[in-house]
């Protein structure tokens, strides 16, 4: 299961865009994968800068001031 927390995504040019996302994964063992798998859904579309910050439920900050 993945869950966004933040979503940040803006053109740099006029042919390159770029996202910012943290999610939050149920599996922290299979971080590496999930991050590969992430970057090839945004290659297709289009997205080929990214920062992918995953975080576990545990780890997930709840409040607004994190």
């Amino acid at each position: 299961m993945l869950s966004l927390v933040l979503l940040h995504i803006w053109s740099i040019s006029t042919t390159e865009t770029t996202l910012t996302v943290h999610v939050v994964i149920a599996d922290s063992t299979r971080m590496d994968d999930i991050t590969l798998e992430i970057k090839e859904v945004l290659r297709t579309e289009g997205i080929a800068h990214s920062t992918i910050e995953l975080e576990t439920p545990a780890s997930h900050c709840h409040s607004h001031t994190c």
